[in-house]
């Protein structure tokens, strides 16, 4: 600055120092008016809230900004072409892929949901108290996520000359009876076994067996009675003089 001073005079160097003043004022009254001409919006990405000042004029290309790549089966709260105004509130939410398999037959969905709750009512999914999920309604949603269910089906059990309906998800016969309280002993007779696995469309029967003790009393005639005690005496009666012959 001491060189310029030197080499122009006085008054063309306060022209210059304010030219450069007005200048960077100008620069900084842009820089001001470019930054308070940005809308402010909030966007919510996947829970968690953030206000973000932005030039973008639709949605996608705020999107954009935010590095956010919405996929097909993602949720946003508004159309990807909807203009920006000051104020909005966009919510984006990714989709989780979650597989279920109901009896062997696995279906692939995606969803947006919090819960296993929530998701199953989303798709029409309804399931009884007999039948056995693997994971709890109550259940946070995550990606990938495999839910296993088997349906119930009811089985007829024949317990002497009562029918009694028990509902099952498999298993073996043993754990059925065991299931609906069946009472039995190792004299009883079960169809088809209790080792046999449950199936659909089966009957169990369980037969009750009684062990009975008979006693029985067989009369001797008695002429048959004396005769046998006469053949004893003469028995005795040998021995005896066996005995004395001998001395």
């Amino acid at each position: 600055m001491r060189i310029f001073s030197k080499l122009m005079p006085a008054s063309k160097m306060k022209l210059v120092i304010s030219s450069i003043g007005v200048l960077a004022l100008v620069v900084f009254s842009g820089f001001v008016l470019f930054e308070a001409s940005k809308a402010e919006v909030i966007v919510i990405d996947n829970g968690e809230k953030q206000t973000v000042k932005t030039h973008a004029d639709t949605v996608k290309g705020l999107l954009a900004e935010a590095g956010i790549s919405v996929g097909e089966h993602d949720e946003l709260s508004h159309e990807q072409d909807t203009p920006i105004e000051a104020g909005m509130e966009i919510d984006y939410k990714t989709a989780n892929k979650v597989i279920i398999s109901i009896d062997g037959e696995e279906k692939e969905y995606y969803t947006t949901k919090s819960t296993i709750k929530e998701f199953l009512a989303e798709n029409n999914l309804e399931f009884t108290d007999h039948d056995a999920i693997s994971h709890k309604s109550s259940e946070a949603i995550q990606d990938g996520l495999h839910i296993d269910v088997k349906k119930a089906y009811q089985i007829t059990i024949k317990d002497g000359k009562k029918d009694k309906k028990s509902w099952t998800t498999g298993g073996s016969v043993k754990d059925l009876l065991a299931e609906a309280n069946i009472d039995y002993d190792d004299d009883d007779k079960i169809e088809p076994g209790l080792d046999k696995q449950v199936d659909k469309d089966m009957t169990i029967k369980v037969i009750d067996v009684e062990k009975v003790t008979d006693e029985v009393t067989e009369s001797i005639a008695f002429e048959t009675e004396k005769k046998m005690t006469v053949l004893w005496l003469r028995a005795r009666k040998k021995l005896f003089l066996k005995g004395r012959m001998e001395r």
